[in-house]
């Protein structure tokens, strides 16, 4: 889960473009199970302010990012 927050409000189009580009970049290192259970929620939090979170579901770490163990 990826959080980040602000002390203003964000369109519906800045929200699916965060989204989109969290998606592209977490793509590189993990294989996603499905673009369709992207979720984007918003929250307030008393110290943080407005909590936008992005929740991506990984199938697994891309095999050259694996941490190999020492055998």
């Amino acid at each position: 889960m990826i959080l980040f927050s602000g002390r203003c409000a964000v369109s519906d189009k800045a929200k699916r473009k965060t989204a989109s580009n969290i998606v592209g970049a977490l793509s590189d290192f993990v294989e996603i199970d499905s673009h369709n259970n992207v979720h984007f929620s918003v929250s307030t939090d008393a110290d943080l302010g407005t909590v936008y979170s992005v929740t991506v579901p990984v199938r697994c770490v891309r095999p050259e990012y694996q941490e190999e163990d020492d055998i």
